[in-house]
Formats: structure tokens, C-alpha cells, sequence
């Protein structure tokens, strides 16, 4: 079922058939946990934005206009969840070992080597640690994700020039960090 496309899944999603929701789950649930946990920088938080995020997706299949937008809609869903559950929580503060934690989880259960999640996720984790939540956000969208500026600024209801604002702090705020680790003789990876 893994080689089943988005519109096939969508399609039996909305017949009801398990098989849709569950291959849906299967080829989704990582990625969704990875970002949310980027973004929420709490394991629980992060589990339950993804759940959340399937919820509305069984409940609300119907009202997806475009089954090749799937993936999109699914990513919609879930930085709403996870924003909303960051703001619950007030967690105002990024978590220094975000990515470290995330890549944690995933090695555990035999999705990537120790090895993988080390080299792709380090510089990473140092860009995170020093962004706000809504930089955080986008970054992780951006860049994590591979999403357009465009597809951020409508999954996240806000302009493109906002997006492009936060990224461009962010990018201002790691290169303030980049030079501040620099002169206290602390090496800094360049993502």
C-alpha cells in the first residue's frame, strides 16, 4: 500500500475504508511528529499535535477540495495544532536539544541511524535554540520541511512579506549567535 497515491488514499478515506486512514498514518505520522516536536519542543506536545492532526483528518476528509493537496493539508492542520498547544503551554523558550530529542525518538524506533540523525540535524539544532517560537515556525517549515514562502504564509494565514520578515530575523538573530560563539571560541556549524 505504500506505493498507493495521495488521491487513491484520499478516496478511501472517504468511503471509510481503515486501509486509506491507516496507509495515510503510515506514510505521514514521522514527518508530522518531527515538525511538530521542532516546533513545540516537547515530546507530549508533539504527540499530541500529531494526533490531533488525525483526528481532524478522519473527521474532516470531506471537506479536502484537493486530494493532491493531502500532504499540505495535513501540514496545515498540524502547525495550527501545535501552535495552539505551545501557546496552551506558554512554552516561550526554545529547547536547546530540540532536534537532539526528536532524532532520539526516531533512532529508537529504526528510522534512522544514530549516525543520519547526528550528521543531517546538528546545525539544525543550534538554529533552533535561538529563534522564537513563530521564527522557529517558519524556519522549520522552510527548512525542514521544504515548504515555498508562499505555502507557509497560506498554511500559516498570514502574508508572504510576514514570512519572509521571520525568516529574515531569524536569519539575523543566528548570525548574531554565529558571531557571539565565535568570539567566545565556540565553533558554530552553518546550516
Amino acid at each position: 500500500m505504500d506505493a498507493m497515491d495521495g488521491n487513491r488514499l484520499v478516496q478511501l478515506m472517504r468511503t471509510g475504508d481503515p486501509s486509506g486512514f491507516d496507509a495515510v498514518y503510515e506514510r505521514y505520522a514521522k514527518a508530522l511528529f518531527r515538525t511538530a516536536f521542532l516546533i513545540c519542543g516537547d515530546t507530549g506536545d508533539a504527540e499530541d499535535a500529531v494526533q490531533e492532526t488525525f483526528v481532524i483528518c478522519f473527521t474532516s476528509i470531506s471537506q479536502l477540495r484537493h486530494e493532491e493537496s493531502l500532504r499540505f493539508w495535513l501540514y496545515r492542520i498540524l502547525t495550527r495544532a501545535a501552535r495552539d498547544i505551545s501557546r496552551r503551554h506558554a512554552r516561550e523558550t526554545a529547547d536547546e536539544h530540540i532536534a537532539e530529542r526528536v532524532d532520539e525518538e526516531l533512532c529508537r524506533d529504526g528510522s534512522m541511524t544514530a549516525i543520519e540523525a547526528y550528521d543531517d540535524h546538528e546545525a539544525f539544532e543550534q538554529w533552533l535554540e535561538h529563534l522564537s517560537p513563530v521564527q522557529r515556525e517558519v524556519v522549520v517549515l522552510r527548512y525542514h520541511d521544504d515548504m515555498s514562502i508562499a505555502d507557509i504564509a497560506q498554511m500559516l494565514d498570514c502574508r508572504e512579506g510576514t514570512v519572509k520578515s521571520r525568516l529574515h530575523a531569524a536569519r539575523r538573530k543566528l548570525r548574531k549567535a554565529v558571531e557571539r560563539g565565535e568570539e567566545q571560541g565556540y565553533a558554530y556549524q552553518r546550516g
